[in-house]
């Protein structure tokens, strides 16, 4: 049977260790290519345009880029930081811890480890100090303790150890790769620090120049891979999903997207935020005022401003122009002007002379004088053609030489006559015209924005001339004074109309002018916002192809350690993915109860939940690029039913193969386990005594230590020889109690029987002999032949023993306590090793 379960653990050891170096391979390849030459690979295939693609790519590089982008600049690719052997963190292995003055501390103590792969358990009962370690470890690497996170500031003050007075202190001490030497990491607190962030801190590889831990490299690696889990930490599936999501998502090397999504919504929260201020402005401030004015230019630019799509050329023209036509017309009335009062005197005067001088001639027959002339100049052709002669027509008169004479002299005075006639009555008519033209209406606007009909009228009057010449003078001095009366309150109105309009136009002119650079940005701000959303959705794309890739070795590696600690739980779990963003984004748990769909946390007993913890937390930890080779534990144990206590350990064993882990538990299920299974571990007993003085030492096997303190007892000098043999006695038999303990887990666990089956038969055989009876003859009811069963195998001085350890713990012991305890120590070590 024992060698049936040695090759069971032997096997399971071999499949595991394959696993966990399937887990490293896979996460090597994983994240063999860079985030920034993935992205671009990815984006060739993707149905997008060159200006999104563009700034999918400058975003991994800032700002800066994204901006240039949206200005035109063509960005190809985004180059790859150059990585070098000095950039790379070397492997780390924890050494020790001491601590001075700090939690349940006082003195200092040092807990010595060994620097190299392999198991380590820390163990002590509740109070020992144990856990003080591990949270000096924790505050040391990253300032701050989950048992502090989100608990009142009266709780975060019991930190110090207030048995001793001169200052706290915690160092580590690493051995790191490539360098000869121990690093150390030393914290200290001066006496008068209040607070666990008052405190100085260095690091320092062993011949180099102090520095910090970000000096060594570890503040991103600490965060990223963080080699400590706490016990609060196991709850952080539960309180904290979004906390988890980020964390995974940095392990995934996905924070480079994180950071191209900030610098995107910042890009277009920025433009957003400017065409809100943009359209806030205008509904908030320039609209109300247009609507407010009676201004075609308002009116207009109301327009253009209300359209869906703004067409800022027009507006801007609008607001260029000098005047819209119903201001035109207001400021064209404010320059009406009458012909001047002395003009239109000068006029008349000039009409009436030429009236008084048409009057003169009008007596004369000017026609017939005309017509007479005309008569006698072609008797003179006449003549000129035919000579002499007599009149032909009348015959009387001779048409002689003397006659042409005196017919040429009267043609010219009846010319004279008939010219002064004429010309008198063209000046009249000139100046009737001129007259005309210096009265004539001005040209009105027919839709003009003020009442014209009084200036109408009185001008259509007054350019209205009578048909008598001599009633114009009159007529023209008369009815000037009406229409300047008219024209001059037209302009008065018109001129306190266009003031008032411009008064209102003006500032929310000068608004626009304002605000108009902005709204035209605002026009760009949206088109880029649209193209920004765009690379928006294709960056989220590619993340959550980037994340599930990276993130399924991972998962399948969370899955099976899930699957090697639930054992005879009922819960299965499927998948492990990372969902949502922002606000909503979460670590999915999907599984199944029964072979039923359920929301994991609502149905997972506490213990489950440290599984899950534990199941999520190795993986993240053991990846290759962690320089960390340590993992510390505290707590793990807690809650944990006997089977997942059993698989835990196979879990930490494997664990030890390629990493330093080191755990710390007050469950001595852990260790006991762990012997049982045959699985090598290194344990350290941490105790406390008055004053906080904390001590540590190597742990014996639990039975070996039994007798340990019974040989301690029993050479203790100040304690009576009458008191020892009372105690010693009940400390061996706890011996023997403790060895067949043993024995019974490893036979019927090693057979395949049920964890929780085989503790409530070790609860129910709760003395020495159906103990023994159990563990010996696997039945508690052949107790009385248990004694005989080892005398006839092992023989009578060991029977006798037996009888003695079950007898004389009641009765008193009267013997030699060294000798039984040798016989004890004996019987202890046939029972295991049977």
């Amino acid at each position: 049977m024992v060698g049936h379960a040695t090759a069971k653990t032997r096997s399971w050891d071999c499949w595991q260790t394959c696993h966990i170096y399937l887990l490293l391979s896979l996460s090597e390849e994983g994240r063999e290519v860079s985030i920034r030459s993935d992205i671009l690979e990815r984006l060739q295939y993707k149905t997008t345009d060159d200006t999104t693609q563009h700034l999918v790519l400058a975003a991994l590089s800032g700002p800066e880029e994204v901006e240039q982008v949206l200005s035109g600049k063509v960005v190809d690719r985004i180059p790859d930081p150059e990585a070098t052997d000095e950039d790379k963190v070397p492997s780390a292995y924890l050494k020790s811890i001491s601590v001075k003055g700090f939690r349940g501390i006082g003195p200092e103590a040092t807990l010595d480890l060994k620097a190299q792969p392999g198991l380590t358990l820390v163990v002590g009962r509740n109070g020992s100090g144990k856990s003080s370690f591990f949270d000096a470890l924790e505050v040391l690497l990253t300032g701050d303790s989950h048992r502090w996170k989100g608990k009142p500031a009266a709780l975060k003050g019991g930190w110090r150890n207030y048995h001793v007075s001169t200052g706290t202190r915690v160092i580590a001490r690493f051995v790191v790769e490539g360098i000869s030497g121990e690093t150390v990491v030393e914290r200290n607190w001066q006496d008068l620090a209040k607070r666990v962030t008052d405190a100085t801190q260095y690091a320092q590889h062993h011949g180099k120049r102090r520095t910090t831990l970000e000096g060594m490299g570890w503040t991103e690696p600490l965060e990223l891979y963080r080699p400590l889990l706490s016990h609060p930490e196991l709850e952080i599936i539960a309180s904290r999903p979004s906390g988890l999501y980020d964390t995974l998502s940095k392990v995934l090397g996905l924070d480079e997207l994180l950071t191209a999504h900030q610098v995107l919504a910042k890009a277009r929260g920025v433009r957003e935020k400017r065409s809100k201020e943009v359209q806030g402005r205008l509904a908030k401030e320039i609209l109300p005022a247009l609507q407010a004015i009676e201004d075609d230019r308002a009116t207009a630019a109301f327009e253009v401003l209300s359209a869906e799509d703004w067409q800022l050329d027009d507006l801007h023209n609008i607001l260029l122009e000098r005047q819209m036509p119903s201001m035109q017309q207001l400021l064209d009335l404010t320059q009406i002007t009458v012909p001047d009062f002395d003009e239109v005197v000068s006029e008349a005067g000039r009409v009436e002379i030429a009236v008084l001088a048409l009057q003169e001639v009008t007596d004369t027959d000017v026609q017939r004088s005309s017509d007479l002339a005309d008569l006698l100049q072609q008797a003179v052709e006449h003549h000129d053609r035919h000579g002499d002669e007599w009149c032909p027509v009348c015959g009387n008169g001779r048409m002689d030489t003397e006659w042409e004479a005196s017919a040429r002299c009267r043609i010219q005075e009846l010319r004279t006559e008939a010219s002064k006639y004429r010309t008198a009555v063209s000046n009249l008519k000139k100046r009737i015209a001129d007259a005309r033209r210096l009265v004539s209406p001005v040209q009105l606007p027919t839709e003009a924005p003020l009442d014209l009909s009084t200036l109408q009228k009185t001008w259509k009057m007054w350019g209205s001339l009578p048909d008598n010449p001599a009633e114009i003078p009159k007529h023209l001095v008369d009815q000037r004074e009406a229409v300047a009366e008219a024209a001059q309150w037209v302009r008065r109105q018109a001129e306190e109309k266009y003031s008032s309009r411009e008064a209102l136009w003006r500032p929310v002119r000068e608004s626009m002018l304002n605000w108009l650079p902005g709204a035209r940005t605002a026009q760009d701000d949206q088109l880029a916002t649209a193209i920004l959303r765009d690379a928006e959705r294709v960056l989220q794309e590619l993340e959550d192809e980037l994340r599930n890739t990276r993130w399924e070795p991972i998962e399948k590696e969370s899955l099976q350690l899930w699957r090697s600690l639930r054992l005879q739980s009922s819960i299965d779990l499927e998948s492990i993915t990372l969902t949502g963003r922002g606000n909503r984004r979460a670590v999915d748990l999907k599984v199944k109860v029964d072979g039923r769909e359920a929301a994991a946390l609502g149905v997972a007993s506490q213990g489950e939940i440290n599984c899950l913890a534990l199941s999520l937390f190795f993986p993240r930890g053991m990846l290759p690029e962690s320089p960390f080779r340590f993992l510390v534990i505290d707590d793990p144990v807690q809650a944990m039913d006997p089977a997942r206590v059993d698989g835990l350990a196979r879990i930490f064993h494997q664990i030890g193969a390629t990493h330093q882990l080191v755990v710390f538990t007050h469950d001595d299920r852990l260790p006991e386990a762990l012997r049982r299974l045959r699985l090598p571990c290194h344990i350290k007993e941490v105790t406390r005594q008055p004053g906080s003085v904390v001590g540590i030492r190597d742990a014996l096997d639990p039975v070996e230590q039994y007798f340990e303190d019974a040989r301690a007892l029993a050479m203790d000098k100040g304690i009576p020889t009458g008191i020892a043999a009372e105690a010693v006695p009940v400390i061996c038999r706890e011996g023997l109690e403790a060895a067949c303990m043993e024995r019974i887990r490893r036979v019927r666990i090693g057979r395949g029987e049920r964890h929780l089956d085989v503790e409530r038969k070790i609860e129910q055989a709760n003395t020495l002999v159906p103990m023994a009876a159990l563990a010996l003859l696997e039945d508690t009811d052949k107790g009385p032949k248990v004694a005989a069963w080892i005398e006839q195998r092992w023989g009578r001085d060991l029977a006798e023993t037996f009888r003695t350890c079950n007898k004389r713990v009641h009765e008193g012991y009267t013997g030699n306590v060294h000798i039984l305890i040798n016989q004890c120590t004996r019987l202890a070590k046939r029972i295991q090793g049977v």
